[in-house]
C-alpha cells in the first residue's frame, strides 16, 4: 500500500495573484500554481487581478519544472476564480477576440524586479515582480463560466 501512495500525483493548490503579493514571506522565490487575468499585450504577458500584477516571463533553463506527476485542486480553483472575478474583468476588445485576456493558472516561481520603467500609463506598468516559467505548457487557460 505504501507505494501507492508514493506513486500519488501531488496536488497542488492555487494562489491568486494578490493573495502571492500579499505575502511576499511566504511566496516569493517559490514556485507556486498562479491564478488570475493572463494578459497577452505587445509588451509582454502577465497574470494579474484588480491592483495586482505580475509580468510573466518563460526561461526553459531557469524556470521552475513542475512535479512529474500533478493535479490540479479543482474545488478551490473554481472558489478562488469565482472571486477574482468579482473584482476583476476580463477586456472588452472591439475586434471581438478573447486571446488576449483570459483566466488562467499558471506554474512558475515569484520573483522580484525592480520597479519597472513608466510607459505612458500603461496597463500593466506597475506590476510588482515576476513569474518565472518553465515554458508556455505550464499554462492553463479555464473556460469562462
Amino acid at each position: 500500500m505504501p507505494a501507492l501512495a508514493a506513486d500519488a500525483p501531488a496536488v497542488l493548490q492555487p494562489v491568486t495573484v494578490c493573495e502571492a503579493l500579499a505575502h511576499p514571506e511566504t511566496y516569493s522565490g517559490k514556485a507556486v500554481l498562479l491564478l488570475g487575468r493572463f494578459s497577452f499585450r505587445d509588451y509582454g504577458r502577465f497574470l494579474s487581478q484588480k491592483g495586482c500584477a505580475l509580468h510573466l516571463t518563460f526561461d526553459a533553463k531557469n524556470g521552475p519544472v513542475p512535479p512529474a506527476a500533478f493535479s490540479v485542486d479543482t474545488g478551490a480553483t473554481d472558489r478562488k476564480l469565482a472571486a477574482v472575478r468579482k473584482s476583476t474583468n476580463l477586456a472588452v476588445f472591439r475586434f471581438g477576440s478573447s486571446d488576449y485576456d483570459r483566466w488562467a493558472l499558471v506554474y512558475g516561481r515569484i520573483e522580484s524586479v525592480p520597479a519597472p520603467e513608466k510607459h505612458g500609463n500603461r496597463e500593466f506598468d506597475d506590476a510588482s515582480g515576476e513569474v518565472l516559467c518553465h515554458s508556455q505548457t505550464l499554462l492553463i487557460f479555464l473556460h469562462e463560466q
